[in-house]
């Protein structure tokens, strides 16, 4: 008698699913341990994207525009210098102290919920930034910055704007573990279960599942980009935050290739793996007959 498997099919396209969202999980509590809960590498990434010349170029552009919002022939003449001078002395050892302090906000605020602004203190160039302009301006509307006309500090993310997602980011942490093991044990029983009859299908059917799992995980980078950008404030803030954005979703971005590869290979074993078996058999049989 046929086996009624009309009800089965619902359950098992229900198990896949949860299949992929586990592996997602497990890929961003991955993530989270290497990145995000790593306090020095956290850092790194932050301070490296803050330092990228386009984040410079548009911190000194914003500096610029303020100085000169309320003289726009001088800001003809004289912006894009003095956005230079900005951008140039944000790449030096003076403006350390004004990085590390934006990092450090920018890594509390990716670990734990606040609605404090996130900001980049520059008081501490207004000195350089005078003194540079002073000799470089070719004419007295170019000199003629005084100290109070430069901001102290760049609103780069509006506290207000900023969700707490220290819950979330905590339950995915734990519940990684959980998923991983879920994912692979399962797989690994359902295709045991099918035996030699179903077994090269059911691994063939595990590997595009986890190629699934991984083709979505790739897409978590263009579809978050988008929401982590717009908690910025203005120009500058959203340029910087997009250059975070892309070193923070670097590492995850590779455990989904490594994900995809193991799919791939578990796809391409269930393939070819018997054809293999059944050419091992057959010239095994042939030297047994010599």
């Amino acid at each position: 008698m046929a086996r009624n498997t009309n009800h089965q099919s619902p359950l098992r396209y229900l198990f896949f699913v949860v299949v992929v969202l586990s592996l997602l999980v497990s890929l961003t509590s991955l993530w989270e341990h290497r990145v995000l809960y790593d306090q020095d590498r956290l850092s790194t990434i932050v301070s490296d994207s803050l330092t990228e010349q386009s984040s410079r170029e548009a911190i000194g552009e914003y500096v610029a525009d303020k100085v000169f919002e309320d003289r726009p022939i001088a800001a003809q003449l004289a912006s894009a210098r003095l956005a230079s001078v900005v951008a140039g002395l944000l790449n030096t050892d003076i403006a350390d102290s004004a990085i590390e302090g934006l990092v450090e906000q920018v890594r509390i605020t990716l670990v734990t919920p606040s609605n404090d602004n996130v900001s980049i203190n520059i008081s501490g160039l207004k000195d350089s930034i005078l003194k540079i302009q002073s000799v470089i301006g070719t004419s007295p509307e170019e000199r003629a910055i005084n100290a109070e006309s430069l901001p102290d500090e760049i609103v780069i993310i509006d506290g207000n704007a900023l969700p707490d997602i220290e819950t979330i980011n905590l339950v995915v942490f734990w519940l990684g573990p959980v998923g991983f093991t879920f994912a692979f044990a399962g797989l690994g029983y359902w295709v045991y279960r099918g035996r030699k009859k179903a077994m090269q299908k059911r691994l063939q059917i595990s590997g595009i599942v986890i190629v699934t799992s991984a083709a979505v995980a790739l897409l978590v980078g263009p579809l978050s980009q988008p929401v982590f950008v717009g908690l910025a404030k203005d120009l500058p803030g959203q340029t910087i935050l997009s250059n975070v954005h892309a070193s923070l979703i670097m590492p995850y971005n590779q455990q989904a290739y490594w994900l995809l590869c193991i799919g791939l290979l578990l796809l391409l074993f269930g393939l070819f793996a018997p054809r293999l078996a059944s050419l091992y058999v057959q010239d095994s049989t042939k030297k047994k007959k010599k």
